[in-house]
């Protein structure tokens, strides 16, 4: 083992080893940590090699060690895909093994030495709290092996660079970007605004056109009105009779329906909270509850198999309409027209707003029928079934377009605002974005440790939000990639029946997420806009740095010439853009 001047290309001090794979020195070049060709670590003093321990207890052949910067401690990583930190001191772990799920390319210790950060190739790079021994923060997963990730500092917050294997391996929100940059996402930088406390549960929720107030339904039971921002009551509780599963707030935000499990609809002045005529009551409970788009009128379904049109002016019954079974669901198409019903006889019916007829009827699923959903231009309509698929039908022709299969039941189904994709949520712990021209999974699963229960669209349909039993996750739609850590919301109940105001809710802003029913904790999470993806010049230089790309027909490796580089470097000088990309890249190249 040979250490040179960088400067001078003089060999600075020798220490006689066998064959080593990876070696390190500590900064102020006293001790050396390696692995030898056999795959076993030990560290010692340099370069006398005196004061030798090795480092023991690998389950696998050591590939890469490093210190840390004060020289205290030691990162080994293993064949058997696992990092571990040592103490130089004593030769000892100070961790337990951290696991990827396939072999590992490198690591690398952080600022303050109390962070690990490991990527490989498993296509995720991780960040591990060494005193804890334990994930960070949630891994950055790739569509690709990681061949490499750093830190890099950016207005006080954690960014990490990560470099793929391939560059057909590119983002799909740009087409570009085999290198992309990440922000560390920690549990405690979420904001979030407590809406109360509930033992039994919270019933439907639902936010107002404007943003500003909250519908929250409690089992005392009473519906509160809140503001969105602080929580606070805006007027009195208002008195009903049983659970307010049915919440809807009309489009210039004037008036509040609620539609509850004791039968009871009531029509309420917002924000006076006043109630407006005598409530309409029922018998049978009522389940899901939907607005028109143009909030003239709304629909509920009810255990006794009866779909019942409503003016929401009055809120008076206007039509019923035999389903002939519980329902479970009902939507209306953004062009008004139709009214969809589904629910446990499997099938689907779709109504004639204007002369109430069946329209038709869409037969296919084997099991019941959670969820039924239009597509943006009202020609299509998604459903989610118990039978393990969702599907997608065309509303004018009854046919059947796709199946999207899953391995569990599926219990909700979602379209994004542009109708480009769909998602579906399943008990078989995954969520899927699905492509509506080709009826594939756009990526790959969304992967989730309990059952999914709710998918959701933000409004620009940029993000996805998913709910599970346990908790809600943000997901880039484009890349699949996470945006939050797991957020923890408890749910109580199953998923008898699904509707607008028993889902989590996005903002109108896309900023803003209530999640209340069926948890003891209602509240709204505060969300910042994600970055935005690599530019389409930032690949190309760091091809131009490498002086190589990868050549896509061949899968080979090849030159790229100087001049390349020079352009990239002319380019940088003379930028006067201010994005996180151009930024770093001026640093690592000029030191600015």
């Amino acid at each position: 083992m040979r250490v040179w001047d960088a400067d001078s290309g003089v060999e600075q001090a020798c220490l006689k080893t066998g064959p080593i794979r990876a070696a390190d020195l500590s900064g102020n070049g006293s001790r050396v940590v390696a692995s030898s060709a056999q795959g076993r670590s030990w560290i010692a003093d340099f370069p006398s090699g005196d004061n030798r321990k090795e480092l023991t207890g690998h389950n696998g052949l050591v590939t890469g060690v490093g210190f840390d910067s004060s020289g205290d401690l030691i990162y080994t990583v293993s064949l058997n895909q696992f990092s571990q930190v040592w103490s130089s001191a004593s030769g000892l772990p100070v961790t337990g093994e951290m696991p990827h799920n396939y072999l590992l390319n490198g690591a690398e210790f952080l600022n303050e030495s109390n962070r690990l950060l490991t990527w490989g190739d498993d296509a995720m790079a991780r960040v591990w709290d060494v005193a804890a021994s334990r994930s960070y923060c949630e891994p950055m997963r790739h569509p690709n092996r990681v061949l490499y990730a750093e830190r890099v500092q950016r207005s006080g917050n954690e960014i990490y660079l990560t470099t793929l294997s391939h560059l057909k391996s590119r983002s799909a929100d740009t087409q570009t970007g085999a290198a992309q940059l990440w922000k560390v996402l920690d549990l405690a930088k979420f904001a979030h605004v407590d809406l109360g406390y509930d033992p039994a549960a919270h019933d439907g929720a639902r936010f107002s056109p404007d943003g500003r107030l909250i519908a929250l339904g409690k089992t005392v039971p009473h519906v509160q009105i809140l503001y969105a921002e602080t929580g606070e009551q805006v007027c009195e509780p208002l008195p009903i009779e049983g659970g307010a599963w049915g919440v809807l707030i009309s489009p210039d935000g004037s008036r509040l329906v609620v539609a509850t499990s004791k039968g009871q609809v009531s029509l309420w002045s917002l924000p006076e909270g006043k109630l407006i005529g005598s409530p309409v009551k029922i018998r049978a409970t009522i389940q899901p509850v939907e607005m028109s788009s143009d909030g003239k009128h709304f629909a509920t379904g009810s255990t006794d198999g009866f779909v019942r049109l409503w003016d929401m002016s009055t809120g008076q019954i206007i039509h019923e309409m035999r389903h002939g079974s519980e329902i479970n669901s009902v939507a209306f198409s953004p062009d008004g027209a139709l009214l969809a019903s589904a629910g446990e006889d499997r099938v689907v019916r779709l109504w004639d707003t204007k002369t109430r007829a069946l329209v038709r009827e869409l037969r296919g699923h084997q099991n019941e029928v959670m969820a039924v959903r239009f597509g943006p231009t009202s020609r299509r309509l998604v459903t989610a079934g118990l039978d393990f698929s969702g599907r997608v039908w065309d509303a004018v022709t009854g046919e059947l377009v796709w199946v999207l299969p899953h391995q569990g039941e599926v219990i909700d189904a979602s379209y994004s605002p542009d109708g480009r994709w769909i998602a579906t949520a399943s008990r078989d712990r995954t969520a899927v974005i699905w492509d509506t021209a080709t009826g594939l999974p756009h990526q790959r699963r969304l992967l989730h440790e309990h059952g999914v229960r709710n998918v959701q669209f933000c409004p620009d349909g940029s993000r996805l939000l998913t709910l599970d039993f346990r908790g809600l996750r943000l997901w880039d739609v484009a890349t699949c990639h996470p945006l939050t850590v797991h957020l923890s919301h408890i749910s109580f109940g199953g998923t008898g029946f699904q509707a607008s105001s028993i889902r989590p809710a996005f903002s109108p802003d896309g900023e803003s997420i209530l999640v209340g029913m069926d948890g003891e904790r209602a509240r709204v999470w505060r969300f910042s806009n994600p970055p935005a993806g690599a530019p389409e010049w930032f690949p190309e230089l760091l091809e131009a740095v490498a002086a190589q790309r990868l050549n896509v027909a061949t899968d080979r490796p090849e030159l790229v010439p100087a001049e390349r580089f020079l352009e990239a470097e002319r380019r940088l000088r003379m930028s006067t853009e201010t994005d996180d990309y151009t930024r770093w890249s001026q640093r690592r190249l000029f030191g600015e």
